[in-house]
């Protein structure tokens, strides 16, 4: 369905809200009962079974897997005796490599099970006509979200006000510049997502300008949701090394049974009667070309390196991923919130041309300068910050910060500004 081009009324008795007040809380909570939270579809997690088996499936240790079972099967048909010590061996190193892989994927599996509790975004709603803060993943549709910028989009949003807002939709659309946004109703019945400068969508990034709309659609519903489901569905490739391994698996498994059948070939055609240690002695020869400690030894150089990463505070999710890592030359990433904790603190001021630490800032009250200094810096402010709460954008809750740490001569003054 369409949001773009419908009005306000419509919108408002399409969700059975109220654009003014919000949502009433038990509506809200009847609606993330009904439609679930709003959390874009995951892949399974799996268990650490399936994980062990999977690493028991790699080619090169399938191949010593076979070769230890024709190890013990030659040696029974030829001695009429099982030998089992060789395929103990390459059983025990099949085994090890299994259980690095699996205790190393199970580790990053928790930690970034913790990562996720730990940033888990929020969102600025109205509900029962109070602005509070919730979770962003207990947003549903209707619900009446105020946007800022420097904050992700939450869900999908049809903008009912706004103010000099522009938004990044770069990884939706692949528009390389910030698109303005606008609250006016379109006509038309179909537009492209970049065409749709009255819509907000889900992870997109708001770089200027502050707005209020409705949630129209989240989770599975909205439109990263419809790619993040596709992605889910899609087929996992392997990684450069996964590839290679299977290729010298390849390579090696060739190799070794053209080596066996030259060696059997050549000493039957010196003594036919001798053909059952010649046998014996072609598959040893097979079985010793198969590298057995390449496994071990790969598993437990990634694992190190793994280690390694989590020293300085990096999760790595699949133990293969390393080498992939150690190609890479450079590294983008969206440092707020992700290298920081998008919290801003006052720490110099520059007042009447004169730099100082905030610590340092005094003033008495009948200063008018340094009065009007305290009143841009609360009274053109939009933050609330409360014991309760503190919403809004880093900066001016900064600002409030400052202000109220200041120690004033009268400050019975500064409490009347900060409340007004």
């Amino acid at each position: 369905m369409t949001w773009f081009n419908k009005t306000d009324k419509e919108l408002e008795q399409e969700f059975e809200t109220n654009l003014s007040s919000g949502l009433s809380l038990e509506q809200a909570q009847e609606k993330l009962v009904k439609n679930g939270k709003n959390e874009l579809p995951k892949p399974k997690n799996k268990h650490w079974s399936l994980i062990f088996l999977y690493s028991l499936l790699d080619p090169l240790s399938i191949i010593l897997i076979i070769a230890g079972i024709a190890s013990v099967v030659i040696k029974k048909v030829v001695n009429n005796k099982i030998h089992v010590i060789d395929f103990a061996v390459i059983l025990c190193i099949v085994l090890l490599n299994a259980f690095i892989q699996t205790i190393e994927q199970v580790k990053a599996k928790k930690s970034l099970e913790s990562l996720k509790k730990m940033t888990i975004p929020v969102a600025v709603v109205k509900r029962d006509g109070d602005i509070i803060e919730i979770p962003a993943n207990e947003l549903v549709v209707g619900d009446i979200v105020i946007l800022e910028a420097g904050k992700y989009i939450p869900a999908d949003i049809r903008i009912l006000e706004a103010s000099n807002l522009f938004i990044d939709e770069a990884a939706l659309t692949g528009e390389s510049v910030p698109i303005e946004k606008n609250s006016i109703v379109l006509t038309k019945q179909k537009l492209f997502l970049a065409d749709q400068t009255n819509m907000a969508f889900m992870s997109t990034f708001i770089t200027n300008g502050r707005a209020i709309g409705i949630v129209v659609a989240n989770a599975v519903n909205s439109e990263i949701g419809k790619i993040a489901a596709g992605v889910v569905k899609a087929k996992q490739e392997k990684t450069p090394l996964q590839i290679r391994l299977t290729k010298l698996t390849k390579v090696v498994s060739i190799f070794a049974i053209l080596l066996a059948i030259f060696v059997f070939v050549f000493f039957l055609l010196s003594d036919e009667n001798s053909w059952p240690i010649n046998l014996m002695t072609s598959v040893t020869i097979a079985i010793a070309v198969i590298p057995e400690s390449l496994v071990v030894i790969v598993s437990v150089i990634l694992s190190l390196s793994v280690k390694r990463m989590a020293r300085v505070n990096v999760i790595v999710k699949k133990l293969d991923a390393v080498e992939t890592l150690g190609s890479v030359n450079v590294i983008c990433s969206d440092k707020t919130g992700t290298l920081t904790q998008n919290k801003m603190t006052v720490k110099e001021v520059i007042f009447n041309n004169e730099t100082m630490k905030e610590s340092a800032f005094r003033f008495e009250t009948d200063n008018r300068a340094a009065f009007h200094f305290i009143n841009c810096l609360t009274l053109c402010n939009d933050a609330i910050n409360t014991k309760k709460e503190r919403i809004g954008d880093p900066t001016e809750i900064a600002l409030i910060d400052f202000t109220r740490g200041l120690r004033l001569v009268k400050l019975n003054i500064v409490n009347s500004m900060l409340e007004s």
